[in-house]
């Protein structure tokens, strides 16, 4: 469970280094295409991995 936590948090560290650079490579380029599909996607991206890991073992109870 921790690898998917680790995961997780690196994926969200990447979008956001991903981010600063879609929002400083339009600003020499004048191409602002690739920053709207990336503030599509990302969050939908990040919604979706969020719910599946809500509960990873589906309908099985978990111990208490």
């Amino acid at each position: 469970m921790t690898l998917i936590w680790t995961i997780t948090i690196g994926l969200v560290l990447y979008g956001m280094h991903l981010q600063q650079q879609l929002t400083e490579w339009p600003q020499t380029c004048f191409n602002h295409f690739p920053l709207q599909d990336y503030l599509a996607l990302f969050p939908v991206v990040i919604g979706l991995l969020l719910r599946t890991l809500e509960n990873p073992m589906g309908n099985v109870e978990l111990l208490r």
